[in-house]
């Protein structure tokens, strides 16, 4: 996993008004189930199952086309680039 950590200075350049730290990270797994009402997605891998929210936005790829939540069934492989903030 890749972390950055993001900084912002106040107009002095010199007070920080905010700083956070932005993790990436790939995750493997098999799809156990996709809830689209609540924009979930489980995947079971190695470590176990791990159910993640979907943002809006996020981009789906299958079989190198775009495709939506609702088009990942179980049992699908997936690779998951995760990114995380934490304040």
């Amino acid at each position: 996993m890749k972390s950055d950590v993001h900084m912002m200075l106040a107009a002095d350049g010199k007070t920080v008004q905010s700083l956070h730290e932005e993790s990436i990270g790939l995750e493997t797994g098999d799809v156990k189930a996709v809830n689209p009402r609540t924009s979930t997605l489980t995947v079971i891998h190695e470590e176990g199952e791990r159910t993640r929210t979907v943002a809006r936005d996020a981009r789906i790829i299958i079989d190198g086309k775009a495709g939506k939540l609702t088009d990942l069934k179980g049992g699908m492989e997936v690779d998951l680039w995760t990114r995380e903030l934490s304040s």
